[in-house]
C-alpha cells in the first residue's frame, strides 16, 4: 500500500514537471503533492510559521459566532474548517488548478444554509474577503501564487493577510494598509 501511494507520488511530481517544461504555467500541487483540480472540495490549511518554537496553524472558515450563522466575512479559525471549491471561467471540472491563474473561490454550503444574498463566492469587500461575490465580477477573482516554498492567496496582487484583532478576518493589504503589528502573512496548502 505504502508502494502504491509513493510510485502516485512520483507520477504526479513527473506530470507537474511534465507541463511546467512545455511552458504552462505550474500546477499548484495539494498537501500530497497532487495536482489541486477544479470542481473538487478542499479544505485550507493556514500555517503562520515558527513563532516562539511554535508551529502556528489554522483552517480558513466563514467568520461567525455562532458557527451556525450567516457571516458575510472569510476568516481563519484553529478547529473548525468549511470545504471550499475552486472555479474559473476558463476551467472545467476536475482540470488542474494553475500557479496565478485568476479563480474563484467558494463556500458550497452556503447556497443551502444561508440567505441568497450572501452567496459564499469571495469578494474584495471594503478591504475584507467576502462572501457576497459573484462567478463573473472582477472584486471576485483572486490567484494562488508561490509564497516561501509554499503558496500564499491573493486578489489583484494585494497579498491576503490575517487581521490579528476581531474574527481573524482576511484583508487586502492594497485596499487597507493596516500597520504590522495588527496583522499576520500565512502560507496556505490544500488538504482534499
Amino acid at each position: 500500500m505504502k508502494t502504491v501511494k509513493i510510485h502516485r507520488l512520483i507520477i504526479s511530481l513527473l506530470l507537474v514537471a511534465a507541463i511546467t517544461a512545455s511552458g504552462e504555467k505550474e500546477a499548484v500541487l495539494d498537501f500530497l503533492g497532487r495536482p489541486v483540480l477544479f470542481g473538487e472540495q478542499y479544505l485550507i490549511r493556514v500555517d503562520y510559521g515558527k513563532f516562539i518554537d511554535i508551529v502556528e496553524e489554522g483552517w480558513i472558515n466563514h467568520a461567525g459566532v455562532p458557527l451556525s450563522a450567516c457571516p458575510e466575512y472569510v476568516s481563519i479559525n484553529g478547529d473548525i474548517p468549511d470545504y471550499v471549491t475552486f472555479d474559473s471561467l476558463s476551467s472545467s471540472y476536475l482540470q488542474v488548478l494553475r500557479v496565478s491563474t485568476e479563480i474563484n473561490i467558494y463556500f458550497p454550503w452556503r447556497k443551502r444554509h444561508c440567505d441568497l444574498t450572501l452567496s459564499g463566492y469571495w469578494k474584495a469587500k471594503g478591504g475584507l474577503v467576502g462572501l457576497s461575490g459573484s462567478e463573473f465580477h472582477n472584486d471576485s477573482f483572486f490567484t494562488i501564487e508561490k509564497y516561501n516554498g509554499s503558496y500564499r492567496l491573493a486578489f489583484k496582487g494585494a497579498e491576503i493577510v490575517a487581521r490579528l484583532h476581531g474574527a481573524n478576518t482576511l484583508i487586502l493589504t492594497s485596499e487597507v494598509p493596516p500597520p504590522p503589528m495588527y496583522y499576520r502573512r500565512f502560507n496556505v496548502s490544500f488538504v482534499r
